[in-house]
């Protein structure tokens, strides 16, 4: 999932493109949460480091591409 997020973001703007990136960060989270949720990779203590690094790759994004 991490490798589609300039995608996922330009779907999200796309269909939403006053949603404020806040909105963003935390929508595009709980979906991979809720994907990753499903593989045994994901249990703790490597859930939360993964989702915290998938959450500052989309703001990486995000701020780079001036939509922040």
């Amino acid at each position: 999932m991490q490798q589609t997020i300039p995608s996922l973001i330009a779907r999200v703007k796309q269909v939403s493109p006053d949603k404020p990136q806040a909105d963003i960060i935390n929508g595009l989270m709980l979906a991979y949460c809720r994907i990753e949720a499903r593989t045994p990779d994901f249990l703790k203590p490597h859930g939360r480091d993964q989702l915290n690094r998938f959450g500052q790759l989309v703001y990486s994004e995000l701020a780079s591409k001036g939509h922040e």
